[in-house]
């Protein structure tokens, strides 16, 4: 990536990140190994607008028959396999407890 963080200005080198996913009812699903950019000044961090596609196609699924989390996550899945790690098994009309 190497380019100026709108931020401070510093250098945006490419890394990779676990992402959360918030939708729905405070829903959270962890997304490990996303690649982004990474302001090496101030932590800053930016994604394509590609990998902001994958990361909705791998979460939303999984928080589709969840009806309440409170925050906590439902699954974590690895961005470059879209394999799922550690489902937390939420039955529809069921709360996860906090």
């Amino acid at each position: 990536m190497n380019a100026k963080c709108v931020q401070c200005g510093g250098t945006v080198t490419d890394s990779t990140t676990t992402d959360d996913y918030r939708g729905g009812r405070n829903h959270v699903v962890l997304v490990e190994n996303v690649p982004c950019g990474v302001c090496q000044s101030c932590g800053e961090q930016y994604f394509d607008a590609g990998v902001v596609r994958r990361i909705e196609m791998l979460a939303q699924p999984l928080i589709q028959g969840a009806v309440l989390s409170s925050g906590k996550p439902l699954a974590v899945v690895d961005y470059t396999d879209g394999d799922v790690t550690e489902p937390v098994s939420v039955p529809r009309g069921e709360l996860v407890p906090a």
